[in-house]
C-alpha cells in the first residue's frame, strides 16, 4: 500500500508541482491522502467523502492546510440526496495486516461504497447529500479532478459535463470499474479532446485494447 501510494504521488501528481496555486477536486476522499498531497503543493482543494468513518481521518489529514474544503457527501449527476451503502469497514483484528501500522491506523474506515437512487429523505438512514460539480464550479478552471468512487464514475463525469466539454479541467485522474464504464468514460473524454493514459501516465489507452471488438 505504501509503495503504491508513493508511485501514485510521484507519477500522477507530478503536474501539480511548481505551478501557480489553482483549484483541485478530490471525489472519493477516503482518509485524505490525495487531498493532503494536492494541498501540499499550495493548491485550493475541494474534497468529497460521504462516509463518516473516513471523514474523521480525512479531516485530521488535512487540518494543517487552510485551503482544503471538506464536503460530507457524494458527487453525482445532480444535487440533492441519495442512498449510500458502505461495506468492508475495517473494525477488527482479522482485517488488519500484522506489522502494517498504516493499515491498522485505518480501523473504522472503508474504501468500498456505492451510491444508489436519488430522492431519499434528508436525515434518514443511509441518505447522504449529493453534489454536482458543474453547479459548484460554473466558471472556474480546475487544475486536477481525481475520482475514485467504486463504480460511480459515470455519474460524477456526467455531472461535470460542462467542465469537461469546455476543457476547464486540465487533468482528470480516475479509477473506472467495468468495461461499460470504461467505454462511457472514454466516449465523453475523447469527444471533448482529452487523451487518456494508464495509471502510470506513460502509455495512452489504445481503443483496440480497452474497447474489445464485438
Amino acid at each position: 500500500h505504501n509503495l503504491l501510494l508513493k508511485m501514485e504521488c510521484e507519477n500522477v501528481y507530478a503536474p501539480l508541482r511548481g505551478v501557480p496555486p489553482s483549484i483541485c477536486v478530490d471525489v472519493g476522499g477516503h482518509v485524505g491522502h490525495t487531498a493532503a498531497q494536492m494541498a501540499s503543493f499550495g493548491h485550493e482543494v475541494h474534497v468529497f467523502e460521504p462516509f463518516q468513518g473516513n471523514l474523521v481521518q480525512l479531516r485530521e489529514a488535512v487540518k494543517q492546510y487552510p485551503k482544503v474544503h471538506v464536503y460530507q457527501g457524494a458527487v453525482s449527476t445532480k444535487a440533492g440526496f441519495l442512498r449510500f451503502q458502505v461495506s468492508g469497514i475495517l473494525e477488527n483484528d482479522a482485517n488488519v495486516v500484522k506489522g502494517d501500522e498504516s493499515y491498522a491506523a485505518r480501523k473504522g474506515t472503508s474504501a468500498v461504497g456505492s451510491a444508489g437512487a436519488m430522492g431519499c429523505v434528508k436525515g434518514s438512514p443511509g441518505c447522504v447529500e449529493s453534489f454536482n460539480l458543474d453547479e459548484l464550479f460554473p466558471t472556474q478552471e480546475l487544475l486536477m479532478l481525481k475520482i475514485d468512487v467504486q463504480g460511480g464514475e459515470e455519474a460524477v463525469l456526467n455531472g461535470a459535463k460542462d467542465l469537461i466539454e469546455s476543457r476547464r479541467i486540465k487533468y482528470i485522474y480516475f479509477e473506472v470499474s467495468g468495461q461499460r464504464l470504461v467505454n462511457a468514460s472514454l466516449d465523453l473524454l475523447e469527444a471533448a479532446g482529452y487523451m487518456c493514459f494508464d495509471h502510470a501516465g506513460v502509455w495512452p489507452f489504445e481503443k483496440e485494447t480497452f474497447r474489445p471488438q464485438s
